[in-house]
């Protein structure tokens, strides 16, 4: 029994290290280098986003990508209240600029979704993932990693909640892709088998406690 704790007591904790980096919408790959990185990075992002501001003015692309960086900055390091306006800040520009059709739309609804789980706005969240994913399905093929992470994503919000039966089947199909397109021993991959494996030994303790009161 305690062999079986500390199993899925280390798969837990895989799971919450790995999860900033795939949840948000960044490129595949980043180590925990990077992320060491970014956290010594905060002036340098200011410094480009009122650059960027100064020589192409408010309305452009590169600001809002800007605005997307620091925030995803300060995310990382729980400054939830100092990401969550610059988040708001590149979705609105990017949605004047490039309408709503647009992987750049997908990336700021995922990273706002993310923003959302993490402080435990559930509801908020989830409808912003939806919206995420049902973008990125319509503008990307069936099998792209996005989509991937998308599912993953939603699937991991469900799995917080407890609602485990909603989350299997996404952290399922989000499992196929990533195999396929990644190969199966991708960080990526590896993240999201844990995942299913660690959602699998909860609703097997579920079902397991279950019958134990239903006897009693």
């Amino acid at each position: 029994m305690e062999a079986a704790k500390a199993v899925t007591k280390k798969v837990e904790v895989k799971k919450f290290i790995s999860s900033f980096w795939l949840q948000r919408q960044i490129p595949w790959g980043l180590s925990f280098l990077l992320a060491s990185l970014l956290v010594s990075c905060s002036y340098r992002y200011q410094q480009a986003l009122e650059l960027t501001r100064r020589l192409l003015l408010d309305e452009h692309p590169h600001v809002a990508q800007n605005l997307n960086n620091l925030a995803l900055l300060y995310d990382s390091q729980g400054r939830y209240t100092e990401a969550e306006p610059l988040y708001q800040q590149a979705l609105e520009l990017r949605q004047r600029l490039l309408g709503n059709e647009h992987p750049d739309i997908a990336q700021s609804l995922n990273n706002l979704a993310g923003l959302y789980d993490s402080q435990g706005r559930y509801t908020e969240a989830e409808s912003l993932y939806q919206q995420a994913l049902e973008l990125w399905r319509r503008l990307l093929l069936d099998e792209h990693p996005d989509i991937a992470q998308s599912l993953n994503n939603l699937a991991n919000l469900y799995d917080s909640q407890g609602r485990y039966t909603e989350a299997e089947p996404l952290y399922q199909q989000a499992l196929e892709i990533l195999e396929q397109r990644l190969g199966v021993n991708h960080p990526n991959t590896v993240t999201v088998r844990e995942n299913l494996v660690y959602l699998r030994a909860q609703l097997a303790s579920d079902q397991e406690n279950s019958s134990s009161e239903t006897q009693r």
